[in-house]
């Protein structure tokens, strides 16, 4: 039985209109309600690759994890969330995700949060060692996301198809001078 301990909601790091917090557990099951279960994410994702998402993320988020909730911290309005991976266990090595909510879309909001966490991934300061190498899967008719992506920085590579015909694109960012393909 895993023994679940409510995390401070601390603010891990900041950009200029945005404050990056620990992900708490009641923040935990407002993404697995609102977002994991909503309508979008099971029309993108078959419900066994949401539940993949699911153990993906919620393993490290008891373990004090790279789960990271976005605010708007003149509101103290929670507009998305984010998180990095290092469990081969579940997902490629070193991905990272993110959710804005709807409300908040196309504002530079994502833009902004995923720029600091490679900022703070590629500087050692999370990790406590700098990070050459970060994965990102995009569902292949998220556009929006895709172009985000190169806009980062990430070089997109090949697809997969799943067995329910969902298709993603895999997306690698690379410190200078690593030199992998994607």
């Amino acid at each position: 039985m895993t023994v679940i301990r409510e995390i401070p909601n601390t603010v891990a790091f900041t950009t200029e209109r945005l404050e990056i917090r620990k992900m708490t557990c009641n923040e935990w099951e407002l993404f697995v309600d609102n977002v994991v279960f909503a309508d979008e994410c099971l029309f993108m994702f078959a419900h066994e690759k949401c539940e993949k998402l699911l153990d993906a993320i919620r393993e490290p988020i008891f373990n004090n994890g790279l789960n990271y909730s976005i605010y708007l911290p003149d509101e103290d309005r929670m507009i998305g969330f984010m998180s990095f991976c290092t469990s081969e266990k579940h997902m490629d090595y070193n991905s990272i995700a993110y959710y804005i909510f709807e409300a908040y879309r196309r504002q530079g909001y994502a833009y902004e949060a995923v720029s600091a966490l490679i900022e703070k991934l590629l500087d050692g300061t999370l990790l406590g060692r700098p990070t050459d190498e970060i994965l990102a899967w995009v569902v292949w008719n998220n556009n929006s996301s895709m172009k985000l992506m190169e806009k980062l920085g990430f070089r997109g590579g090949d697809y997969r198809v799943f067995d329910d015909g969902v298709a993603e694109r895999k997306f690698r960012y690379e410190a200078a001078g690593v030199g992998k393909t994607a």
